[in-house]
């Protein structure tokens, strides 16, 4: 089992995966990327599938590096609890 696996399962079952989920939507939604996504994925006519790869990888690429950075520390804050 990978170390993302392990890590992922871990936070799932403590409940914190949730909570993390909560900020990470909370942010992206306070500086419009939600909104963005959506108007995007509105905008195309193909197939629900074509649809999902392109917004997912677009998506992926546009999240601030803000929010990438709180998430992160809210992951390494996680880590460092439980181990130490």
């Amino acid at each position: 089992m990978s170390l993302y696996t392990q890590l992922r399962r871990s936070l799932v079952e403590s409940g914190e995966w949730d909570q993390i989920q909560a900020v990470m939507h909370a942010r992206l939604n306070e500086v419009g990327w939600v909104d963005e996504i959506k108007n995007e994925e509105s905008s195309r006519n193909a197939d629900f599938q074509t649809v999902l790869e392109q917004v997912s990888s677009h998506g992926q690429s546009s999240v601030p590096n803000a929010i990438k950075k709180e998430i992160q520390a809210l992951i390494k804050r996680y880590l460092e609890k439980k181990f130490e």
